[in-house]
């Protein structure tokens, strides 16, 4: 049943027609995979599903580096796969290799020094592709091996351009429901959807899962207008420790997650939905604050509300 599966993958595109990219990226892989490439950018923006269709019916091997980033993966999985006979297997008149390593960039720095000399050896016969969230956590001697891919919207267009592909991508998803199933969504309903997760078309999709299986539209607008009320708050332009302790007291004394969570990812995206700006210039601060807040905050021994208080003063002072 429909309910059982993972839309996520039930839904992935199988080919270019199908996959939401940015037209430079269409335009920089319209001939296929010539050179090293390395894809980067906001999660559930399409890297992988894009490695998947350009590697399809070809001789390649896969590693989650994530996992899998000792030094014996280098000695052993990929010299093994790039020094053996292609399969006999493999119908495919392409006698290039490629080697695919997802979420590369939380290798350790002595596998990326390993694996800069590894693509040197094998640079006749193997192509490598490596995809990830952050960039910086890459050597610059890997970087410069590499064609390098930004996923994230860089401007007002390619923001709009993205909208409107997931909202096709979506609709589709949606027609689908509606004939199998006798469910149909709202296209406001998909347009907040789209909004509450942009650019990450995979929460999308899970948010469509959601919605299917709980038939509750609730959750795409109530927390969505408490959380929308915060985040206009934090962009009001001033930074004063008096007041945004009133605002944490008054509005968040008995439920101070509420706040909590609508610091953290929900703002990222509402930033790179209205102020991209902002984020492409401080988002790595505005993310690093995040992630210390959100890991200290279960320390009982610090007041919750001194302690968001302090959290939107930090914000606030990047920001400002």
């Amino acid at each position: 049943m429909l309910k059982d599966l993972l839309f996520w993958e039930k839904f992935r595109p199988q080919n270019f027609k199908q996959i939401v990219l940015l037209p430079r990226i269409k335009n920089f892989i319209s001939d296929g995979i010539k050179t090293n490439l390395l894809l980067h950018g906001y999660m559930g923006t399409g890297k992988s599903s894009l490695i998947r269709i350009l590697l399809k019916d070809k001789n390649y091997k896969y590693i989650n580096a994530s996992l899998n980033n000792g030094i014996d993966v280098l000695r052993e999985d990929l010299y093994d796969f790039c020094t053996s006979r292609p399969s006999p297997f493999i119908k495919s008149t392409d006698t290039m290799k490629y080697v695919y390593l997802d979420e590369f960039d939380n290798t350790t720095s002595q596998f990326q020094e390993a694996f800069k000399a590894f693509i040197e050896e094998y640079n006749d016969k193997v192509r490598f592709i490596i995809t990830m969230n952050h960039i910086e956590n890459v050597i610059p001697e890997i970087l410069s091996r590499f064609n390098k891919i930004d996923f994230d919207p860089k401007n007002d267009d390619e923001i709009k351009y993205l909208k409107n592909g997931y909202f096709k991508y979506l609709k589709s998803i949606s027609n689908y429901l509606n004939k199998k199933d006798n469910f149909k969504i709202d296209d406001n309903i998909i347009k907040k959807i789209i909004n509450k997760n942009f650019p990450d078309l995979r929460s999308c999709v899970q948010d469509i899962q959601e919605y299917f299986i709980t038939k509750n539209d609730n959750i795409y607008s109530n927390i969505e207008k408490d959380f929308l009320y915060i985040h206009n708050y934090i962009m009001n332009g001033k930074n004063d420790t008096l007041e945004n302790f009133d605002f944490v007291d008054r509005n968040f004394n008995e439920n101070p997650l509420t706040l909590l969570k609508a610091m953290g990812r929900p703002f990222i995206k509402y930033l790179i939905d209205n102020h991209i700006d902002i984020f492409k210039n401080k988002g790595f601060s505005i993310i690093k604050v995040s992630k210390e807040h959100n890991e200290t905050f279960s320390n009982q021994t610090v007041d919750p509300i001194v302690h968001l208080t302090n959290y939107i003063n930090e914000i606030k002072k990047i920001i400002y």
